[in-house]
């Protein structure tokens, strides 16, 4: 990849990431500061799941199609910050989910599909893990700064200005989007390095790898949400909500190049597993969270899942299919993860006021063992070209 190529994708994916991990422990507040009861939340966050699957779908399918990846870029960023801006306008909460449907759908589901998609398949294959890696970072980089930024300007200054804050934060970095290369991938030198892994769109391990991301959304949405709703409970403020949020971003900004890197070493799978089973840990002492540090501990544990997986999963997706299959492959993945997360959603929105909150997280770290289970008999080894 050109020096020019991966600072445009990267701040590209750092002003989405923004606008994702700082709004996302922030939206249910905001729902519930509009009148709307816990289980409507699990609806509304399950809603926009919904809509990011879409526009993931759409973005795969167009990124196949299309050549030119910088018009469809620009296009669902132009669409977006106008949505952003009118969020702090709202008055009610039906307002609040169609203008983030419009957010989610062109400005996390389209773009940030074709940034992975970008990242796959201009890297090489024996560097794969470390390349997703080093783009992780951007993301837990992007949720420490807003988790600093995002709750104490909606503490001291109103919603209204946090969203105002958000779009225009959102407007400069979204500038590199104009530094992307205008040509289509099939021009791309690693097209056309074919490998004996060209002809497979399917495979069992890629299969399982769906059902098991699918299960890691549900605990990795699950657990997030349940954070913002258990702190908020506990009498919490916002900025303490984004103050937690912030800090687990910040240690995967150590652990996501990491796990990157190993994966090269060790195998994809292996570190994934890993991450799933430190996840695991995260949201079992969630179950019995009440003071502030066992917040912060339970967050760590749930980053693995929200964040230090991804490179690890990504790269193990784009080894195990065709390249001119990648585009929707990668929208296959991020819509099991979206799955997931509306299925985490709604089961822990509607479900935590009737069961209570220790239940409710220890199904969830079960249902993450299970995950566990389904990757570790298909083992899968990284090919040397």
């Amino acid at each position: 990849m050109k020096k020019k190529q991966i600072l445009a994708l990267g701040f590209h994916r750092l002003s989405v990431a923004i606008v994702a991990r700082g709004l996302s422990p922030i939206l249910p507040i905001y729902a519930i500061y509009l009148d709307a009861n816990s289980q409507f939340v699990g609806y509304y966050m399950s809603f926009l799941q919904i809509v990011l699957i879409a526009g993931n779908f759409l973005g795969g399918w167009l990124g196949d199609k299309l050549g030119n990846k910088k018009i469809l870029l620009i296009a669902s960023t132009v669409a977006s910050i106008p949505a952003i801006w009118l969020m702090g306008k709202v008055n009610n909460i039906w307002q609040l989910a169609i203008l983030t449907s419009i957010v989610w759908c062109f400005y996390l589901g389209i773009g940030i599909n074709l940034n992975i998609t970008l990242v796959g398949l201009l890297s090489l294959p024996h560097e794969r893990g470390k390349v997703f890696g080093i783009f992780s970072v951007v993301a837990a980089l992007a949720g420490l700064l807003a988790g600093l930024t995002f709750g104490p300007i909606a503490d001291l200054w109103g919603y209204s200005t946090m969203f105002k804050f958000v779009c225009l934060f959102s407007c400069f970095f979204a500038l590199s989007e104009l530094f992307l290369e205008d040509k289509p991938l099939s021009n791309t030198s690693l097209i056309e390095k074919k490998t004996e892994q060209s002809t497979k769109k399917w495979s069992k391990e890629f299969l399982l790898m769906l059902i098991a991301s699918l299960m890691m959304g549900l605990v990795s949405f699950g657990g997030n949400l349940g954070i913002s709703l258990a702190m908020n409970q506990q009498g919490f403020l916002l900025r303490h909500i984004s103050f937690v949020m912030g800090f687990s971003a910040s240690i995967s900004c150590f652990f996501s190049p990491l796990s990157g890197w190993m994966s090269d070493k060790f195998g994809h799978k292996t570190i994934l597993i890993s991450c799933y089973l430190i996840g695991a840990l995260g949201v079992f002492s969630l179950a019995s969270a009440v003071s502030l540090w066992q917040f912060y501990l339970a967050a760590c544990g749930i980053s693995f899942l929200s964040y230090v997986a991804l490179a690890p999963s990504s790269a193990l997706v784009t080894n195990l299919v065709a390249p001119d299959f990648l585009g929707r492959a990668i929208s296959l993945f991020r819509t099991a993860l979206r799955v997931g997360g509306i299925i985490g959603f709604t089961f822990t929105g509607s479900l935590i006021e009737k069961m209570g909150i220790s239940l409710i997280f220890v199904l969830e770290g079960f249902i993450l063992i299970v995950a566990v289970c389904l990757l570790i008999p298909q083992q899968y080894s990284i090919k040397k070209f």
